[in-house]
């Protein structure tokens, strides 16, 4: 018999606090990412429509801008081992941003979002469990 807890549950904390998950291809690098949650993600969307000259008619440079705000103030809260041009990128929000705003880096912000949509980075594990497997 499967117990709907070792399927389903999330581990509340893991979501809300993040958990750091590898960056494919950099040995050492992480992202500190939070699960992705649709209601916020549409609720920040709506607070950062102001920063568009047309909120009805957004450049796609305005979009990808506001949506990368909002993955960056939301959901990915750090990082680290991520160089550019030989030189270890900070953790700051506006470093994120920068980077990860840029059409130039456009997948690295793809990864964090297949990461906060893997229900398996935020899954619920009983202690007891964990200890015995």
């Amino acid at each position: 018999m499967i117990n709907i807890d070792s399927l389903f549950a999330d581990d509340v904390k893991k979501k809300k606090e993040g958990v750091k998950i590898p960056v494919p291809g950099i040995e050492g690098a992480y992202l500190l990412i939070c699960s992705y949650d649709q209601i916020a993600f549409n609720e920040a969307i709506k607070r950062k429509r102001y920063m568009m000259n047309d909120p009805e008619n957004p450049t796609n440079e305005e979009s990808r801008l506001v949506v990368a705000q909002v993955y960056v103030e939301e959901f990915i809260k750090g990082w680290g081992g991520i160089f550019e041009n030989d030189k270890e990128l900070e953790d700051t929000v506006s470093e994120r941003l920068r980077v990860l705003g840029s059409e130039k880096y456009e997948r690295l912000l793809n990864v964090a979002i297949a990461e906060m949509n893997n229900i398996a980075n935020f899954k619920y594990e009983e202690k007891e469990k964990a200890k015995k497997h």
